[in-house]
């Protein structure tokens, strides 16, 4: 082999070795500028369902305020009804409840009846 060919295989062998460097260099911060794009929308993804997350729990939290709120107006307006009657009227209502309660109690008020 001649030194020209042989000087020609060694700078085509650095040129290969230069460009393969440069493109490691490229690819590599290609590979970091992706990495740090995609961990942004990473970030935003997360920062984004939390939000979500909070107006849910909100949402649910008033809905459940409402909900207690109603079923206790419901209530005291219960209250306030059995608390208007009258001993008198209220002695039937116990009585029929408590038949159902103690089923033997029934036929002894049954036999009263007849």
């Amino acid at each position: 082999m001649s030194d020209d060919l042989l000087t020609d295989i060694v700078a085509a062998e650095r040129d290969i070795r230069s460009r393969n460097t440069a493109l490691e260099r490229e690819l590599a911060d290609r590979l970091e500028a992706l990495r740090l794009e995609l961990a942004a929308e990473f970030q935003q993804e997360v920062v984004s369902r939390e939000e979500s997350l909070a107006r849910a729990l909100d949402h649910a939290i008033q809905s459940a305020r409402r909900e207690a709120a109603s079923l206790l107006a419901e209530a005291h307006a219960y209250a306030e009804r059995l608390n208007a009657l009258d001993a008198g009227e209220l002695d039937p209502v116990v009585v029929r409840h408590l038949v159902h309660l103690h089923p033997e109690g029934n036929h002894d008020r049954q036999d009263e009846q007849a």
